[in-house]
């Protein structure tokens, strides 16, 4: 289970809470549900979106706090309110951004240096969001999407990723009234290797800056594949699909 809350706010400058929730079922390899990695499950294997609630639509908003709780499927909510009250205590006590894993939830905090004066009072209007989505009412199964497609160059100077222009019509639709551009993102090689030793997989960060949308977002449209632009052969696709995705 991955569930998290965002305070966010629009273009236009209009504020709220958007929440999801995704669920795991079959799979038991997204993370180790004894000592979950939030990190891996929030930005890489969040699972089925099965709910979610809005106060701002979404597409194109800023993200002012968010709050990510992974846990196996089903967890007891007496299990989860406890691990969640310590790790408010640690909001209460240093400064965001916050990971821990307590008693077989991981979770992680985070927010504007705005907001840093008040991360109590946001960790608590964004716990109380996590648990109104487990209350949710599921969402009734939709056909799997086409994942985005993410045109891939290699050169010299390093690695040069765009959306497809059917891609990026769909991307500028999510944004609805916000006004959105696609931009090519350019990473040099030696870039492309310090970041991936530091923080892991690159894609995610891909698919999110070039959407300018949140992975959850992203993961609703499908994802992203991953085409090499001289052979358009597909190199890969992010979330995971079954054993569709190769290695980088």
């Amino acid at each position: 289970m991955y569930a998290t809350a965002h305070h966010v706010k629009s273009p236009r400058g209009q504020t709220g809470i958007n929440a999801f929730l995704h669920e795991h079922g079959e799979d038991r390899n997204a993370t180790s549900w004894e000592n979950p990695n939030v990190a891996a499950v929030a930005d890489g294997r969040p699972g089925t979106l099965v709910a979610e609630s809005y106060d701002v639509p979404p597409g194109g908003n800023a993200v002012m706090a968010f709050l990510d709780v992974v846990a196996v499927d089903g967890i007891g909510l007496e299990r989860l309110s406890g691990a969640l009250d310590m790790f408010g205590a640690m909001v209460a006590r240093q400064p965001a951004p916050i990971v821990a894993s307590i008693n077989g939830v991981g979770m992680r905090f985070g927010c504007d240096l705005g907001l840093a004066p008040v991360a109590t009072e946001e960790f608590d209007r964004l716990r109380s969001r996590v648990f109104a989505i487990l209350h949710a009412e599921r969402l009734t199964s939709v056909p799997a999407q086409e994942p985005l497609d993410v045109l891939v160059m290699f050169a010299e100077d390093g690695y040069f990723f765009e959306l497809s222009p059917r891609s990026a019509a769909r991307v500028r639709e999510a944004h609805r009234a916000g006004e959105w551009e696609p931009v090519p993102i350019h990473v040099e090689p030696d870039v492309m290797m310090d970041f991936q030793d530091m923080y892991g997989d690159l894609v995610p960060h891909i698919a999110s800056g070039l959407t300018n949308l949140r992975l959850e977002a992203v993961i609703a449209m499908g994802g992203v594949r991953l085409v090499n632009r001289a052979t358009l052969k597909e190199i890969r696709r992010w979330p995971r699909v079954g054993k569709v995705e190769s290695t980088a």
